[in-house]
Formats: structure tokens, sequence, C-alpha cells
């Protein structure tokens, strides 16, 4: 699971925490987009989940499609193996 914390931190990150946050920050969502991830979703399906979760949870209004889609497409290549 420390590769969605990293590409959360370093890719998603819709609070500005990179680099002076805690690393911890994000790991509340981390069970969701494993269990999203374990259904194979499509690319735009994880933004639409990581965009409901800046707007509904953080309430963020900035809408960064673009670095949603990076995280997404990382998202999309990480091993879910439990090993």
């Amino acid at each position: 699971m420390t590769d969605i914390r990293q590409i959360l931190i370093d890719d998603w990150d819709p609070i500005g925490i990179k680099g002076f946050g805690p690393d911890d920050e994000y790991d509340s969502y981390i069970g969701g987009l494993y269990r999203l991830l374990t259904k194979k979703p499509t690319e735009d399906e994880i933004m639409e989940y990581l965009y409901s979760i800046e707007i509904d949870q953080i309430g963020s209004t900035i809408k960064d499609k673009e670095g949603l889609r990076v995280a997404a497409k990382k998202l999309l290549k990480v091993n879910l193996s439990l090993d």
C-alpha cells in the first residue's frame, strides 16, 4: 500500500502537503482506492473517485483534472498483491 500512499502524496496531493506535511495525511483514502483498484476500473473512474474525495471530503474547489489523470494512470499500474 506504500505505492498508493506515494502516488497520493506525489501526484494527487490536493492540499499541497508534499515535502512538508505528514506522510500519512491521505492514508484514510488508501482502503477505498485499493477496493476500487481490485475491480479493474477505468482511468476515468479513478479520476472521478479522487475528484469526489477532493470535493466531498476535503472541500477543495480546485479542478486540476490533469493532476487527477496523472495519479489515475499511476494507480492503474500499482501491484495489488499483498506479498
